[in-house]
């Protein structure tokens, strides 16, 4: 997929009640589109629960923004959610990882140390890299 199909696809939805199941997301978004992950932030003040729902395509997003925001309610809620496109797509929300693992490649391999190459007793080693 190229990358301009991913950017955009995912959302904030604020104004959640509190303790909202990621089922209960999914349920409710995947009548705009395909869902591909969700994540409901943990630890939230109370009132204030809100989580991120990323679709397959930015035009599958802008359909549920479009449909829901400031219009749908949950149970428990204190007034309609706030659902808008998210400001930070994040690394996986713009690329794929099978399309991220490919900027690795030319490095090559990260060889791991042995337990055996590694004293116990030395303390903290720096390393420079540049």
């Amino acid at each position: 997929m190229a990358q301009g199909a991913r950017e955009g696809r995912k959302l904030f939805v604020g104004s959640l009640p509190d303790g909202i199941a990621d089922e209960t997301l999914i349920a409710t978004f995947q009548q705009y589109g395909q869902i591909e992950d969700v994540f409901v932030k943990p630890g939230c003040e109370p009132g204030r629960q809100s989580a991120f729902v990323t679709f397959a395509t930015n035009q599958q997003a802008q359909y549920a923004k479009e449909s829901c925001d400031r219009v749908l309610t949950f149970p428990g809620a204190g007034r309609p959610c706030e659902v808008m496109i998210a400001r930070n797509q994040g690394l996986f929300g713009q690329q794929g990882p099978q399309e991220i693992s490919p900027m690795f490649a030319p490095a090559g391999p990260v060889p791991r140390a042995r337990s055996a190459d590694v004293a116990s007793d030395a303390g903290p080693r720096k390393i420079h890299v540049g």
